[in-house]
């Protein structure tokens, strides 16, 4: 009994050490992830070259420079009047038909431009007007609209949507079917600050 565990101890011994003799004989695989291009020649020893890329895949720069391009040649979105948020029924439905209107007028009158003339600026582009229509007030014959007026701008530098405090009111007269521009006011106090969005 004593013979038959030493001789299977000596067998199980011998087959251990061959087992792992032959397997530290033969290189052991890696098993992972492919390596890229630029990982297998820092691995070589060697910086990565131009050579060594894909031709395919565009570099950091290539898109930083589509992307600012196309940020830069935005075209011009024009203007986007909304109605009041507070605004239902009857009130609601003459506001949608006033905005309408003058989102197609699209105009900007010179009173306006003249109010946001600080805004002229090599890092700032202007993308188009946005308003919210403040009050509408029954008339003999219509309505009088005042609607707050603020600029869309991006800055350049920075290639964000800047967003100012400044406001321009402006007042318009809606006959039910043509709305025409009567004037334009400063608020009192305004602030001529921009910030980002």
């Amino acid at each position: 009994m004593i013979t038959k565990q030493v001789s299977f101890f000596a067998i199980s011994l011998s087959l251990g050490l061959g087992l792992t003799l032959a397997f530290a004989a033969k290189p052991r695989k890696k098993v992972g992830r492919p390596q890229t291009t630029q990982r297998a020649s820092v691995l070589a020893g060697r910086p990565m070259r131009l050579a060594d890329r894909n031709p395919d895949k565009p570099t950091r720069e290539q898109l930083v420079k589509k992307a600012t391009l196309a940020f830069q040649n935005k075209p011009f979105e024009g203007i986007s009047i909304q109605p009041n948020l507070k605004a239902t029924g009857d009130d609601l439905e003459v506001q949608r038909t006033i905005a309408t209107l003058l989102n197609k007028a699209d105009a900007s009158p010179p009173s306006r431009l003249d109010h946001f003339a600080w805004l002229k600026r090599p890092e700032l582009r202007q993308t188009g007007w946005r308003g919210l229509i403040q009050s509408v007030t029954p008339t003999s014959g219509g309505w009088y609209v005042k609607v707050a007026i603020r600029p869309n701008l991006d800055h350049m530098g920075a290639m964000r949507r800047i967003v100012t405090s400044d406001c321009f009111f402006e007042t318009y007269f809606f006959d039910g079917q043509n709305i025409r521009y009567v004037a334009g006011e400063s608020p009192p106090s305004s602030a001529q600050a921009l910030m980002m969005d």
